[in-house]
């Protein structure tokens, strides 16, 4: 019978390695910074946060959703199509990876940083929140992986645009913490350059995820919208939270009502700013649909060509 062979499905074993894998691989861009605090302090000074596996303050919020939420896409993609026959076990185990790497990160993170904190400390509650901030987005990812895994394509189409709206101003902002430590001496244009491809991976990677769904059945453009959606305004709201954050007061303290004032117009300029990444996704995904039509025709038609044996 002619055809390529189809990929070796993952067990327990090699689902747990792989969503662990994952998890240390989300974990690098921070552990290439030296475990340092982040680069941008916001007006109030957060706490020592030298040696944490997590930088669990909400002025790095961001970093942290990139963190968090890449692992899971990488351990579904992977996964995907190679979990017959195992029951779904192989996704569990690889989420079992991902909550006992980020899990164990979260727990050395807080022996780490609240015992420099005093018990009146206004930051306290800073890092509380931010530990609880990092488990619902590994609950998160923990639904990416296992809808990339085994979801149906139009639902993993749009966990693919969930996990770039993340993941890509995560991306961006470990490249910022990385310039001085491991990017220190290369030329700025490089940097510049770096920094502008990995600003436009939220909408290259939906507008791939959005050529492999298609349009046909026509249901499945629902799943466009979504998506395009998510990626407009999920990206905006994470970018305007992250300016919030940056300026707001400790949570220990009274809010700032001025800071706060600012949101909707932050909101605004950011949707404005974030309608060329979804025009981007779907010129790609158009674009990109009609070559995977084309080439998924092709295949049926070479196939319907080969004489039997």
């Amino acid at each position: 019978m002619a055809g390529s062979p189809s990929p070796r499905p993952f067990s327990a074993t090699g689902g747990l390695l792989l969503g662990a894998g994952a998890a240390v691989v989300g974990l690098l861009p921070w552990l290439l910074t030296g475990l340092q605090a982040p680069r941008l302090s916001a007006p109030q000074m957060p706490p020592d946060i030298t040696g944490a596996l997590l930088p669990l303050i909400p002025n790095a919020l961001v970093l942290l959703a990139g963190i968090v939420m890449l692992p899971g896409a990488i351990a579904g993609i992977l996964l995907r199509g190679r979990t017959a026959g195992s029951g779904g076990r192989a996704a569990w185990a690889a989420t079992g990876g991902l909550v006992l790497v980020l899990g164990g990160a979260v727990a050395q993170s807080l022996a780490v940083m609240v015992p420099r904190l005093r018990p009146d400390s206004p930051f306290l509650l800073d890092v509380t929140v931010s530990a609880v901030a990092v488990g619902i987005l590994l609950v998160l990812s923990a639904v990416v992986c296992h809808v990339l895994a085994r979801g149906s394509v139009p639902a993993a189409t749009v966990a693919v645009a969930g996990a770039a709206v993340a993941a890509g101003p995560g991306l961006r902002e470990a490249l910022v913490q990385l310039y001085p430590t491991a990017l220190q001496g290369l030329p700025p244009e490089v940097t510049t350059t770096l920094l502008q491809v990995v600003t436009s991976v939220p909408a290259v990677l939906t507008g791939i995820a959005l050529a492999w769904c298609g349009w046909t059945p026509g249901r499945r453009l629902g799943a466009w919208v979504v998506a395009l959606l998510l990626l407009w305004v999920g990206r905006a709201a994470l970018e305007t939270l992250q300016i919030w954050l940056f300026w707001e007061q400790p949570l220990g303290m009274p809010s700032t009502a001025q800071n706060s004032a600012l949101v909707p117009g932050e909101l605004a300029q950011a949707l404005i700013a974030g309608l060329p990444s979804a025009v981007t996704a779907l010129v790609v995904g158009a674009v990109g649909g009609l070559v995977v039509a084309r080439l998924r025709r092709r295949d049926r038609e070479q196939a319907d060509t080969v004489p039997a044996a």
